[in-house]
């Protein structure tokens, strides 16, 4: 039986640094392999030492384009992965992190709740070369990180979800050194791991959102929202934003505060890692939940200040107009494509801007019903086809799979059905009938 250790904080940093890469290298990357997928058990063990409590000072930042925030070339960078229950993918995340030969690193193993034997196992190996710390009850994952952060001086936080994939080419931190270099904040790319259906049409959602933080990176250096379960950021934004908050999506509402302070947002596909989707249906509608809430939450607060902050910046214009006001652009886009018979190219369209906006998704499910029963079966099957060629040569140039039948199926069924079920949340959340979710955030 294991006696449940207090709190501990264990570890030490290396001392060099490895050369710096490219900020954005749009090179075809290498064909990626990710570091184990099998999770090995050990014995068990435990060490014990006191741990610190958390502030973080905010600020604002002045109106502008996007500049970075951070001084100088980054060097240090500590590597946040909680555990919660179970060690899922921990155990080969510091595998990775600690054969990575960049040196100025520091990897930190944040244990939340009450440990247990299998997490105790995983973490025997990396007692000594990881800092290890317990919070000896249920904070959360946002309360976690934040106490984890508390006091910290490297120069990149970079939070790893403890069910991520890291990919096997030995410059994985260096190359993250070298895109930070010009930037505060990168949402790393993600691909969906799991054979099942509902894990592979996830992968496409994935894709998507590669695609557009790609385009907004290049084009505008901003983005308003960013994926938490790979996501680094400098110290100096981090603290000047007062870190994460106690919100149903705290990486959406993270990524929000950053665009408001003019952080500059950064990507490089060559950082792809992977992600468990949901397998089970149960499992997706209780995502899929959880986002949709946390959505109104960030366009209640942030949808405004978003669009305000939209018109200083004509770089990010487009992409505002595009995110935010479906209503009125689509159906204008819809029409002009009409009378120069373009119809074919809708669907591709709708399809981009559905990932972002309900309303779009929703006119995007009535555009594909109107070209089936109005103008023919053949033209929903060429705007399929069209929809399709892109998405395929996006997947060669970002690596992720693709599977004609998978894509008919998203294309068809499953973005409707994300479409309806976001919708279905917001009533019932506007209409006071949503019970208050349960989750620990």
């Amino acid at each position: 039986m294991l006696t449940k250790p207090g709190p501990v904080r264990d570890g030490t940093i290396g001392s060099s640094l490895v050369g710096l890469r490219s900020a954005l290298n749009l090179a075809k990357p290498p064909a990626r392999h990710f570091a184990g997928l099998d999770l090995g058990r050990r014995e068990a063990g435990a060490d014990t030492e006191a741990a610190a409590d958390t502030t973080a000072a905010g600020a604002r930042a002045t109106p502008g384009a996007a500049t970075t925030i951070g001084a100088g070339r980054p060097e240090s960078i500590a590597v946040m992965v909680p555990i919660y229950l179970r060690p899922k993918r921990a155990a080969d995340i510091a595998s990775a992190i600690l054969a990575d030969p960049y040196h100025m690193k520091t990897l930190v193993l944040v244990v939340d709740g009450d440990t247990n034997e299998e997490i105790e196992a995983a973490l025997i190996p990396f007692r000594g070369r990881a800092e290890i710390r317990y919070n000896g009850q249920r904070l959360g994952k946002t309360e976690s990180l934040m106490r984890a952060c508390t006091g910290r001086r490297e120069d990149i936080f970079l939070f790893l979800d403890n069910d991520v994939a890291l990919p096997k080419d030995g410059d994985f931190l260096s190359r993250l050194a070298g895109l930070m270099e010009d930037g505060d904040l990168s949402d790393l790319p993600k691909e969906a791991i799991g054979e099942g259906l509902l894990s592979r049409l996830a992968g496409y959602e994935f894709l998507t959102t590669a695609i557009a933080e790609q385009v907004l990176a290049v084009v505008a250096g901003r983005c308003p929202a960013v994926m938490g379960a790979a996501l680094a950021v400098r110290r100096e934004l981090f603290e000047r934003v007062g870190g994460f908050r106690k919100v149903l999506c705290e990486d959406t509402d993270f990524g929000a505060r950053a665009f408001r302070h003019h952080a500059r947002f950064v990507f490089d596909r060559r950082l792809k890692v992977a992600t468990e989707a949901p397998a089970r249906f149960v499992d997706w509608i209780n995502q899929r939940r959880r986002w949709a809430l946390g959505n109104l939450e960030w366009l209640k607060e942030y949808f405004l200040i978003v669009l305000r902050h939209a018109f200083k910046s004509p770089s990010f214009l487009l992409s505002a107009i595009l995110l935010f006001l479906p209503a009125l652009i689509f159906p204008a886009i819809f029409l002009a494509m009409k009378s120069l018979r373009l119809s074919v190219l809708l669907p591709l369209v709708y399809m981009l801007a559905g990932r972002f906006d309900m309303t779009a998704g929703l006119f995007l499910w009535m555009a594909h019903l109107r070209l089936a029963f109005v103008e023919g079966a053949l033209s929903t099957f060429a705007g399929f086809l069209a929809s399709a060629t892109i998405y395929f040569g996006c997947s060669k140039i970002f690596r992720f799979r693709f599977g004609i039948l998978d894509y008919f199926i998203f294309y068809f069924v499953y973005s409707p059905l994300w479409v309806v079920s976001n919708l279905v949340v917001w009533l019932l959340a506007a209409l006071g009938l949503d019970p208050k979710p349960d989750w620990k955030t």
